[in-house]
C-alpha cells in the first residue's frame, strides 16, 4: 500500500461532539495518471489509495488515455473499464464487501495471479460499514470542543507530545487511529477529527 504525506493544518472550528459514525453511499474519486492510480490529480502530489466503506463507489477519472482498470483474478469482486482510448472518460464500481481489492491497468501493469497487481496498479481498501470514529477529546482534559485537541492530535501524529509534556514523555494519547481504519498515520485520520470536530462524520 502506497503511503501518505503527513499534512499539516491550522484549523478554527468552533462547534462539535464526542465522536461520529461515518457517512455511507459515498463516492471517492481515484484519478487515473500517466503511470499512477492516486487519490491526488497531479503527478507531483502523493500517490495515495482510497480507503472507503462497503456499499460506497470508487469513480476513476482517466486523465490519460490508453489505460484500463481491472480486478485482479481472486478478487471478491470483479471489475473492468476496458481500455480507455479517447478522453474524457470515467469508469465506476460499487464494492459492497469489506476487504482489500487490487487492481491494475493490463496496457502497463499486470496481475500476479494471487490477488495482488504489479506494474501500474492500485489498491482499494473496503472497510465494513459501522466504523465510528474516537473522541474528540484526544488530549483527555475533558474541554471539548477545545482546538488544543486538534493540535496535540496532530503533535502525535508527527511523532511529538502532547502541550506541556517533554520530548520523550509517554504522549497524552496514543491512539492516532481515530477513524478507526487500521491505517495510521493516515491522513484521512487528520480529516475525520476536523470533521467531527466541526459537528460532521467520519471521512
Amino acid at each position: 500500500m502506497k503511503c501518505d504525506t503527513l499534512k499539516f493544518l491550522a484549523v478554527a472550528v468552533c462547534v462539535g461532539g464526542l465522536g461520529a459514525t461515518r457517512a455511507v453511499s459515498a463516492t471517492k474519486t481515484v484519478y487515473v495518471l500517466p503511470h499512477e492510480f492516486s487519490t491526488y490529480p497531479n503527478v507531483t502530489d502523493p500517490i495515495t489509495d482510497p480507503v472507503i466503506f462497503a456499499g460506497d463507489a470508487i469513480h476513476w477519472e482517466f486523465l490519460s488515455q490508453f489505460h484500463s482498470v481491472t480486478s485482479c483474478a481472486g478478487n471478491a469482486e470483479e471489475f473492468d473499464s476496458g481500455l480507455i482510448f479517447s478522453l474524457p472518460a470515467s469508469f465506476e464500481h460499487t464494492f459492497n464487501n469489506p476487504g482489500v481489492f487490487q487492481y491494475y491497468c493490463f496496457i502497463h501493469g499486470g496481475d500476479n495471479g494471487d490477488g495482488t497487481g504489479y506494474g501500474m496498479s492500485g489498491i482499494v481498501t473496503v472497510l465494513p460499514v459501522g466504523v465510528t470514529c474516537d473522541s474528540v477529546d484526544f488530549n483527555n482534559d475533558t474541554l471539548f470542543p477545545d482546538t488544543q485537541d486538534i493540535t496535540d492530535f496532530i503533535s502525535v501524529f508527527g511523532g511529538g507530545v502532547c502541550a506541556g509534556q517533554e520530548p520523550g514523555d509517554q504522549p497524552c494519547n496514543t491512539d492516532i487511529d481515530f477513524n478507526n481504519d487500521s491505517l495510521f498515520p493516515d491522513v484521512a485520520d487528520i480529516d475525520s477529527l476536523l470533521s467531527v470536530f466541526s459537528g460532521g462524520t467520519c471521512v
